[in-house]
């Protein structure tokens, strides 16, 4: 029944994804409650860390996407005697400004990509708490069965030792 439990508690960290370096240097808390497992893979889990970072980045989008374009620089040489006297050289500088509401749609696009990387955050954080809830409660049922077996070890014991007496 040791083992049991030994590997309910191994699958439970396994559920939890904490990294090896960060359980050794953060030890779990004595008595482990529920508020403490949400917490622990709220923060250690790969995938909510990357849905976090994908959120940062999404953030930034929405500028990049409604800037106006770069300026164009076109130097040119229209005429180029052969001795270099005289040389006819010009140069242009093109900004384009749209006039129709493109920058802002491409904005507004940007903005609903960040909802839609909020969204699916939320959704992560969502599944990796239920996880975690499940593998917590797993963990303590599996505890609590190898107490009672071995309570009814014990009472067996008791039983067989009582009939031999006899």
């Amino acid at each position: 029944m040791n083992r049991i439990c030994s590997s309910a508690i191994v699958c439970g960290l396994l559920v939890l994804g904490g990294l090896a370096e960060a359980q050794s240097a953060d030890p779990l808390p004595s008595p482990l409650r529920v508020e403490d497992v949400l917490g622990l893979a709220r923060d250690r889990r790969a995938e909510i860390v990357a849905a976090r970072a994908g959120i940062r980045a999404a953030a930034q989008r929405p500028a990049i996407a409604s800037a106006l374009e770069d300026p164009m620089i076109s130097p040119s040489i229209d005429h180029l005697p052969f001795m270099l006297e005289g040389a006819d050289v010009s140069m242009t500088i093109e900004q384009r400004f749209p006039l129709s509401g493109l920058r802002t749609h491409r904005r507004q696009a940007a903005e609903a990509g960040v909802d839609r990387a909020r969204a699916e955050t939320t959704r992560a954080t969502l599944d990796v708490s239920l996880e975690a809830v499940n593998a917590f409660f797993m963990l303590h049922e599996r505890r609590q069965s190898a107490g009672v077996l071995d309570e009814q070890l014990i009472l067996a014991r008791q039983v067989v030792s009582a009939a031999n007496a006899r």
